[in-house]
């Protein structure tokens, strides 16, 4: 039974790219509110904090883990895909539950037939904090496609 309830933490995860917005317009993209955390894929796959986007090109404060942010110039014709990206607190939030729910899996198959379920809230505590501390700026689930060419 717990195997079962072990394996509800993760239908969400595979529901949410069903749940994604598939194509927009180049007009939605110029609608995104100031310091919307976003995604910019062009080459490479780019965090930004949108700051505003004319008719040919997107302008954006580019975010690094340890270093101050870039602002910059990506033209329209270079943009394969603009995606709403979730806030930090969230996406911490979010990759805890995953964590939590990988920690239980690991635990419930781990666990000894002596005592049974002793490790499953030690493991589920591991799993929630490895996911929410150390996969925090590791984006697993997105808000949905913006814009795509």
């Amino acid at each position: 039974m717990l195997r079962y309830f072990a394996l509800l933490f993760f239908i969400p995860v595979l529901a949410c790219p069903a749940m994604a917005k598939s194509k927009g317009d180049w007009s939605d993209v110029r609608q995104i509110d100031l310091d919307q955390m976003i995604s910019v894929r062009t080459r490479e796959r780019l965090r930004c904090e949108f700051f505003y986007a004319t008719d040919d090109k997107l302008v954006c404060n580019q975010v690094h883990a340890f270093a101050p942010t870039e602002r910059l110039e990506i033209y329209r014709k270079d943009i394969r895909e603009v995606r709403l990206e979730l806030t930090e607190p969230t996406n911490m939030q979010v990759n805890g539950w995953i964590g939590a729910g990988a920690g239980l899996l690991v635990g419930v198959a781990t666990q000894s037939r002596d005592r049974p379920g002793a490790l499953d809230p030690i493991m589920v505590a591991v799993g929630a904090c490895v996911g929410a501390v150390g996969l925090h700026s590791v984006h697993i689930v997105h808000r949905g496609v913006v814009y795509r060419r």
